[in-house]
């Protein structure tokens, strides 16, 4: 997407969004942080154009480009934007998911900065049935909120997914507890 394309899309929001008290502008999709660019650039325009509304940028990463002067306009601009991490698990989960790249990420610097923020596991056929271990991983690591998605346009075997399931939620329930907002493990 091309700055004047998002301005634009920008100050629409702003003008045509009066039934509401804050937004949100969401950038995710493919690795936003590949048009680095265009985002720090986004996100400056729009704190200086002075709208009467609060807002805030949500970027979900991989975490692969996300180190040194990105790391350090993130923590400058924290009032207005939120990161989040897509961690798929154990570095094998992760790695077979994601073409090796676990170790390319700083996981401390979106525990520090980021404490309250979702971590987000992509499952697929390859990776269901190491579930619990990711899960334990990312918890372990210090994630306290984690969002297992499920990869899309896979022909999943229903039985072996369900019990897979069920049986990670049991277990999850039994080691942890219920989350932080008091909901269970459940399926």
């Amino acid at each position: 997407m091309s700055i004047d394309v998002a301005k634009a899309a920008l100050d629409y929001e702003f003008t045509h969004s009066d039934g509401y008290d804050e937004i949100e502008f969401d950038l995710f999709g493919g690795e936003p942080t590949l048009n680095w660019g265009v985002v720090r650039e986004l996100v400056e325009w729009t704190v200086v154009q002075g709208y009467n509304k609060p807002f805030v940028f949500f970027l979900e990463t991989n975490g692969t480009l996300v180190h040194g002067d990105i790391q350090n306009w993130l923590i400058d601009h924290k009032g207005h934007v939120t990161v989040g991490l897509s961690l798929d698990g154990t570095p094998e989960t992760h790695n077979r998911n994601r073409n090796n790249s676990y170790d390319r990420i700083d996981i401390g610097f979106f525990l520090l900065h980021y404490p309250a923020q979702s971590v987000r596991m992509t499952v697929n056929n390859s990776t269901v049935g190491n579930l619990f271990q990711d899960v334990v991983h990312l918890h372990r690591l210090g994630f306290a909120d984690i969002v297992a998605t499920f990869a899309h346009g896979i022909v999943w075997d229903k039985d072996k997914i369900e019990n897979d399931l069920k049986e990670t939620c049991d277990v999850m329930q039994l080691l942890f507890g219920p989350s932080r907002d008091n909901r269970v493990f459940e399926f």
